[in-house]
């Protein structure tokens, strides 16, 4: 009211350039409040892995912008595993973590982490994924998008509700596979594997309507499949999924050049093993957790029984070389690449 009085009693041309004035502060500030970068992702809030990884990581970039952009969190039910990448890519969000396999679309080549006996540090399989996308080995996987870093998750072991100790107690069980090379492994391990939603998991596992399957740490604790299964096979890791930051590219080419260096602190290579270390240290927090449970136990196969895993598990990776595009090359570059980097972290 008082500014209307004001405005009211200065000459019209005046009153005119004060107005605009106003409302030209106004704008800015609108403008400024704007900045604001959603973030979808499919972990809750209080997920272990949000709280640990990758909310410190908001929080600090947050800190870096100093008011440039504000990054937030938008959990579920804004996005899930399986459409975080179309809201980012349709521009419902302006950036995103996609874990790439329950998205369904053909990541083929940076699938190569889910190849079992491609390893199990989080932090070389992480480099390892971003120098194929510097070496062009991903070819048009995330063209639709400004990929900030990759990661791959824990590495899958084998849980189960009985002791598992050979491939014998395998045969015919019941299992939960993730994707096409888990799925591929049990059943060359003699396992009978069953598909099944990560929301119906938990359930599956407590009613016995599998027997056991591949999860980590993440899962096995953060989501308490450890609760209703009980026993891990400790020496014979079945890959890793892979994951990545991802920006909408029209939201990202209409951010300032302050903004893009802020971002280009926690992108590529760099950003990447960032991020692979928070969530090895997540990763070894779990694994305390899990070795102080009474209830929990880790099973180690003999040396004679691991060979004759890693013999079944070694045809998984061969057949995928076979079927994907350019497989394997991608395959020898990312164990190039990975025993490099496992060398150093």
């Amino acid at each position: 009211m008082i500014g209307k009085i004001i405005l009211a009693r200065l000459p019209i041309r005046l009153g005119a350039f004060v107005l605009a004035g106003v409302m030209s502060t106004g704008l800015s500030s609108m403008a400024h409040a704007e900045t604001q970068i959603k973030f979808a992702t499919a972990l809750p809030t209080d997920a272990g892995l949000m709280r640990v990884t990758y909310a410190p990581w908001i929080e600090e970039l947050n800190a870096k912008a100093e008011g440039e952009f504000t990054v937030e969190a938008f959990p579920p039910p804004f996005a899930t595993a399986t459409n975080v990448w179309d809201r980012v890519v349709d521009g419902i969000a302006d950036m995103g973590l996609v874990v790439l396999p329950p998205t369904g679309l053909p990541f083929s080549g940076a699938h190569v982490t889910t190849v079992p006996g491609t390893g199990d540090n989080i932090m070389a399989g992480s480099v390892a994924l971003w120098e194929l996308y510097e070496k062009g080995l991903l070819k048009d996987e995330f063209k639709d998008v400004y990929l900030l870093n990759v990661v791959t998750v824990p590495a899958n072991v084998f849980i189960s509700k009985e002791k598992v100790d050979s491939m014998d107690d395998l045969a015919g069980m019941k299992v939960r596979a993730i994707d096409k090379n888990s799925a591929a492994a049990l059943s060359n391990l003699g396992a009978s594997p069953i598909s099944i939603p990560f929301s119906e998991a938990y359930q599956a596992f407590s009613k016995g309507v599998v027997e056991g399957g591949l999860a980590n740490g993440v899962t096995i604790v953060g989501f308490k499949f450890g609760e209703v299964t009980g026993w891990q096979v400790d020496n014979v890791p079945f890959g890793m999924v892979p994951a990545a930051i991802v920006i909408n590219k029209e939201f990202y080419e209409s951010l300032s050049p302050k903004a893009k260096e802020i971002l280009a602190t926690v992108h590529g290579r760099e950003g990447s093993l960032d991020v692979a270390k928070r969530q090895h240290q997540y990763d070894m927090e779990n694994r305390a957790f899990l070795e102080a449970d009474e209830n929990y136990n880790f099973v180690t196969l003999s040396d004679e029984e691991k060979e004759k895993w890693d013999a079944e598990l070694a045809k998984v990776g061969e057949q995928w070389a076979e079927d994907t595009p350019d497989g394997k090359e991608i395959l020898r570059v990312y164990m190039e690449e990975y025993e490099k980097a496992a060398s150093q972290y």
